[in-house]
């Protein structure tokens, strides 16, 4: 269960290399940093994980920080470390910028958990400027096999965390997220994945339905699908969140 647990916590690290491979066009770029990740972590924060990333086939480094203090004392600390007196949290939904290092981009997706009150969660990406650009563009190739004969699906996003052998695609399909649910399942199945027996693990149960996905297994690997609505009427897309599990 434990792996179970793993693909929870980076489901959100996932989410927030998806964050800024599509806000990347919108955010202005402050100045200010010379030395990216290594400023975040002398705020006082725990360095909690770090790995390298792939980003739609842009290669970085990832560094996930815990602050017991809320978001908006976490991104006036960012502020002025990066010499910004305009980064600001916008509720629990914290902030997401691009900075300017002297080697690249630093981009930061700041978290205030709603577990837990008054600590903050900073997402630190460092990729150099080709690196990000690539990062920004539409993915060419496909990293998982799995549901890679579904009908039309079109990759929109992929994601890869090198030291936990963690990966996430986004794919977008025809038809309403309810009947892609249901077929996506049949092509699971159908590929000898199966669902995860429901646990009695409190723990897992008050985390896992939140989602809405389902979670699939098959020999040493885990997989969780959900399906969203897209942006067009007709249109879904689905989210495959997939980990090698080792024995532990």
């Amino acid at each position: 269960m434990k792996a179970i647990l793993k693909i929870v916590f980076f489901f959100f690290i996932l989410t927030s290399l998806f964050v800024v491979s599509v806000e990347a066009k919108v955010f202005r770029r402050w100045g200010g940093a010379n030395d990216g990740i290594a400023a975040v972590g002398q705020l006082g924060g725990k360095k909690l994980y770090e790995s390298s990333v792939t980003i739609n086939g842009g290669k970085g480094n990832l560094a996930v920080f815990g602050f017991d203090k809320p978001a908006s004392e976490v991104c006036a600390l960012l502020g002025s470390a990066f010499k910004n007196n305009n980064l600001k949290a916008k509720g629990n939904s914290g902030a997401i910028v691009h900075i300017p290092t002297s080697d690249g981009i630093l981009k930061l997706v700041i978290l205030e958990p709603l577990v837990e009150k008054g600590q903050t969660v900073v997402f630190a990406i460092e990729q150099s400027n080709s690196d990000s650009e690539i990062s920004q563009k539409q993915p060419t190739s496909r990293l998982l096999d799995i549901l890679s004969d579904y009908p039309d699906a079109r990759l929109v996003f992929s994601g890869k965390i090198d030291q936990s052998r963690t990966t996430v695609e986004i794919l977008s399909v025809s038809g309403n997220p309810e009947s892609v649910k249901v077929r996506a399942s049949s092509y699971m199945h159908s590929a000898g994945w199966r669902n995860v027996v429901e646990t009695e693990n409190s723990q897992l149960k008050s985390r896992l339905p939140k989602f809405g996905g389902q979670m699939y297994y098959k020999n040493m690997d885990l997989c969780y699908v959900q399906t969203l609505p897209g942006t067009h009427p007709d249109e879904s897309i689905i989210v495959l969140l997939h980990k090698r599990i080792m024995s532990e």
